[in-house]
């Protein structure tokens, strides 16, 4: 269900970086409000620096996305 909300990327340069797209993808799954508003949420993971882009439905959920991955270990 968490690929509804953010799609996987084709291919992976490294599994660290797999791993830690897998990690957030979750993270945010688990994020009620972001879940229950259904964005379409990309993440790019390459050598342990996240780009996320897409749209949310407020700033305060941009935010928090935002937070959510700044705090997960090794990004």
């Amino acid at each position: 269900m968490a690929q509804q909300l953010v799609a996987s990327p084709a291919d992976f340069e490294r599994d660290s970086d797999k791993r830690l797209f897998l990690g957030l993808r979750r993270r945010l799954w688990e994020y009620e409000p972001l879940r229950a508003s259904r964005p379409q949420i990309d993440l790019d993971v390459r050598h342990g620096v996240v780009r996320v882009g897409g749209r949310v439905r407020t700033l305060a959920m941009k935010e928090i996305v935002g937070y959510l991955c700044q705090r997960t270990e090794g990004v």
